[in-house]
């Protein structure tokens, strides 16, 4: 893999050698074609020997003057073009190298991240035994497997379930026309896990923990199936409230009290009953009242009328559409008295949002001491509960349960049964009981807890050491990320599952979170981002932009790098052995002692190599690239485990120390402390204190809207001599960094006027030296009036080339900018004195 990126820049070499050739091929042939008299496109035949019979003609001395002068103009004309082309290609050539410098210095994630992870998967990184680990003798207790450690990490999956089955079934169906009968049950188990399933159950009903039982149970009725009692929210009311449900077009009322009367038989009194659910006064057989209530107890022992049931009704009618019906026929008899708003709890299902309703049903339930764990679900994918009826000659007895277990069942053995569980393998024994869980908090019951209590209860022991909760990833606005409402980080909604009304809704709502579009920022930005958010909370609130802020400081690492690798050079070799020279600087020293606290620190300590890189002293130019490259090697290795690609990419560009180092950075020793002691307190509070200078000096001439071609001299005014000799130690530095023309020091002197201030600290002012800008402001208007004059010829657009009167027109926007920049910072500077 990694190969392959080398021969794609030679093709694209040869691609570019290919097309100099044609141009160089061109323009010898076109200057053979003026050597030679004719003019191009002539193939070098002489017309006048192509002209009658073939047999040249003696021509006059005029002739032959008229010729001469003929094939000098032509020849002016040729080298003219010839020039032309060759500054149109200059032109060309500036514009794309300013392109490619522009698109180095910006790192696509799509171009960084397109073949690492499949590179590290074949070379084996991952797998515990990389590097003849012995996996068999080894302590894993650590976890860190650039420590040289035995890591193994096993990732999970969605399992199988109510979401699951209703997903599949609408891919299916739009994609293949397909039911979940066509396909079949066997296809979407995994066989390898039945067993372990069907051990997990036998087990624990041989045990009596798992019983079958005829309760009441939560009924989804859109999913026609039993759900246990963590999947069922309640939803407090404080009054009237429309709810939607499944299955139904219109808002179903909640949060409502009915009246309605009973007519007594033989009299004409009535009984007046209240309820929240009306459509359900179809099943009532009887009406209680309280045996002290005088208001009823001369009708003990009688008898009232079904207002409903003297004619036929139809079975079938969904439950809140007979809700509607039988209010209607209540009112029709007359016998409706009253709604009014009632506060009440609403249960609904977790997954499909349906109301749910108690039914009395056998299930199959798991003992768990507290809370007894429902897991039969009338659900056509997932593992068969192995339980079967005893064959009998009656076809009105089903063959088997047609029942599934409860996804959690299932997933609840993962710790151990992805080991190979119930027989013992080498790896079960090895990596049972595991180290640490990392899981979102939002599941902490339907799964840790579970795979808590299987653990115990069909090995003995706890399936984990330690629990890691992440918080739950929501939008910027606190919503959970859905599809459906087109707030998740899915550029493309088509490629999901949704019906074409929420297909809408979610177009409609990603438009409105980025009109823009979705920026591409990567997995290393969004790693990183994610890391940065853990402090939240329990929710984070997820902010593509502040994700994008990373993609930035992703570019900012590339181009540290960049410079990093630009200064090492070629040749350049690390030394086998991590040591000091003695021949370092200060602010060698001071890098060094940065890098065991941030790698971000990097980026500055680089920037301040740069007065030694580009010096004239070899000896430091080589201690300063050693430096550079400690910090860079040592830079990655810190970042890798939260930014695995951009590392690895910029890692692989580093030449080794030896041989035998690692292939790749994620089998690469991880830096520890105790191997860096190059901490200097006090060296960095020094350079603290330059770097408030450099930032001082930089701050103003911001203000005086000053370039980096403008250069100005520089005076520090130090209280103390203590003060100006720990300046003049990073002499160079500052002036580099300022770009600064000159850079004086001074104690008990007084700058020379003209000079805009800025104080430092109590101990140090800057004074940068702007009257001289005048005499620059003077030289460039001069330069500007000249040029503009040269564009005022009559004959300048016909004469003069494009490409030419485009350079003059750009070089004419600069020397005003440049102007107008200087003028603000004279005026500005004779405001202030």
């Amino acid at each position: 893999m990694i190969t392959d990126r080398p021969i794609i820049r030679v093709f694209l070499n040869c691609s570019i050698l290919n097309y100099f050739d044609f141009i160089v091929s061109r323009r010898i042939k076109m200057a053979d074609n003026a050597n030679s008299g004719n003019p191009p496109g002539t193939g070098g035949q002489n017309p006048e020997a192509a002209a009658g019979d073939g047999i040249p003609r003696v021509k006059s001395e005029k002739e032959l003057k008229k010729e001469k002068q003929k094939q000098e103009k032509m020849a002016k004309f040729l080298a003219k073009q010839e020039k032309m082309k060759q500054n149109q290609q200059a032109t060309q050539d500036n514009t794309e190298k300013k392109k490619e410098k522009k698109e180095r210095a910006v790192i696509t994630p799509a171009y960084v991240e397109a073949a690492w992870y499949d590179w590290w998967v074949e070379s084996g990184f991952f797998q515990p035994e990389y590097g003849g680990r012995d996996v068999k003798n080894a302590n894993y207790e650590d976890k860190h497997r650039m420590k040289g450690k035995i890591v193994l990490w096993n990732p999970g999956c969605d399992h199988a379930g109510i979401a699951t089955q209703v997903v599949v079934e609408k891919k299916l169906k739009r994609e293949q026309n397909l039911s979940r009968h066509d396909l079949g049950r066997e296809k979407f188990v995994e066989q390898k896990l039945v067993r372990a399933v069907t051990e997990a159950f036998i087990r624990l009903h041989d045990k009596g923990l798992i019983y079958r039982s005829v309760r009441l149970v939560n009924w989804s009725c859109s999913l026609n199936s039993a759900i246990s009692d963590i999947e069922v929210d309640k939803k407090e009311l404080t009054g009237r409230t429309l709810l939607q449900v499944p299955g139904y077009k219109d808002k179903v009322e909640f949060g409502v009290l009915v009246s309605f009367a009973y007519p007594v038989e033989g009299s004409d009194e009535e009984i007046v009953v209240a309820t929240t659910r009306i459509e359900t006064m179809l099943g009532d057989t009887a009406v209680a009242v309280h045996p002290q209530d005088d208001r009823y107890k001369h009708l003990h022992g009688k008898f009232v009328n079904h207002p409903l049931l003297e004619r036929r009704l139809p079975i079938g009618m969904k439950r809140f559409d007979a809700r509607k019906a039988v209010l209607q026929a209540l009112k029709d008899k007359g016998l409706y008295k009253e709604t009014k708003e009632n506060p009440m709890v609403v249960p609904t299902c977790s997954r499909s949002k349906d109301v749910i309703e108690p039914l009395l049903k056998p299930q199959w339930y798991v003992d768990m001491k507290e809370m007894d764990w429902c897991i039969s679900r009338q659900l056509w994918w997932g593992h068969r509960i192995p339980a079967y009826f005893v064959t009998v000659d009656d076809p009105n007895i089903p063959p088997g349960n047609e029942d599934v277990l409860d996804t959690w069942f299932s997933s609840g053995l993962f710790p151990f049964s992805v080991f190979g569980w119930p027989d013992e393998t080498e790896d079960l024994q090895m990596y049972y009981p595991t180290t640490l869980l990392e899981t979102g908090h939002d599941i902490l019951f339907f799964w840790v807890a579970r795979m808590v209590f299987f653990g115990q209860a069909l090995l003995g022991k706890l399936p984990f050491k330690e629990v890691y909760l992440h918080a739950m990833i929501r939008d910027a606005h606190g919503r959970k990320m859905s599809k459906s409402l087109g707030n998740n980080l899915h550029k493309r909604l088509e490629d999901g599952n949704l019906e074409e009304k929420e297909l809408k809704k979610a177009k409609e709502g990603q438009k409105a979170d980025y009109p823009q579009g979705i920026p591409e920022c990567g997995t290393d930005a969004l790693r990183f981002a994610l890391l940065a958010y853990t402090s939240q909370g329990r929710d984070i609130n997820l902010d593509v932009l502040r994700v994008q802020g990373y993609r930035f400081f992703c570019n900012k690492l590339w181009n540290a790098a960049k410079f990093a690798l630009n200064a090492l050079g070629d040749n350049f070799k690390p030394c086998s052995q991590r040591k000091l020279t003695g021949k370092e600087t200060q602010m060698d020293i001071w890098i060094l002692s940065r890098l065991s606290q941030a790698v971000e620190q990097c980026n500055t300590g680089f920037e301040c190599s740069k007065p030694a890189i580009y010096g004239s002293d070899e000896e430091s130019k080589n201690t300063c690239r050693q430096v550079i490259y400690t910090c860079l090697d040592v830079g990655l290795r810190l970042l890798h485990p939260m930014m695995p690609f951009i590392t690895e990419e910029l890692y692989q560009r580093l030449p080794r120390r030896n041989n035998s180092d690692p292939p790749s950075l994620c089998v690469t020793s991880f830096p520890e402390m105790s191997d860096y002691t190059y901490r200097d307190e006090s060296l960095e509070n020094d350079v603290k204190f330059v770097q408030t200078v450099i930032k001082s000096i930089r701050s103003t001439r911001s203000d005086y809207n000053l370039t980096a071609k403008n250069k100005a001299d520089v005076y520090l005014k130090c209280t103390s001599a203590e003060t100006a000799n720990l300046l003049q130690v990073y002499h160079d530095l500052i002036q580099t960094m300022t770009s600064s023309s000159s850079l004086q020091f001074l104690v008990d002197e007084h700058p020379p006027e003209g000079c805009a201030v800025q104080t430092v600290s109590a101990k140090c002012e800057s004074h940068i030296m702007l009257k001289k800008l005048e005499g620059k402001k003077t030289k460039l208007n001069s330069q500007l009036e000249k040029l503009q004059d040269s564009t005022k010829m009559a004959d300048y657009d016909t004469k003069v080339p494009e490409h030419v009167r485009q350079q003059n027109t750009e070089k004419m926007s600069e020397m005003s900018i440049e102007i107008e920049r200087l003028s603000h910072a004279i005026e500005r500077l004779g405001r202030c004195q």
